[in-house]
């Protein structure tokens, strides 16, 4: 798993923020022939969902805490 710093995860949230909003003006776009298609909205709800679960992670010194998990 990759290790992400607090200022990585909070830039991230932001892109995606802003994906969610230029989804809200229209799906799909052609310019000059060229046509784009933005991501679902419930993929990118997901995909911020994750990321606040990766940012909530983080203690107080803006690294991620990791417990490891014991199988018996």
């Amino acid at each position: 798993m990759p290790i992400y710093t607090r200022e990585e995860i909070t830039a991230e949230i932001g892109r995606w923020k802003d994906a969610l909003k230029a989804c809200a003006t229209g799906k799909t776009y052609t310019i000059d022939g060229r046509q784009l298609t933005r991501y679902d909205l419930a993929e990118i709800r997901k995909h911020l969902e994750w990321l606040a679960g990766i940012e909530a992670s983080f203690d107080g010194r803006g690294t991620m805490l990791v417990r490891p998990l014991v199988r018996r």
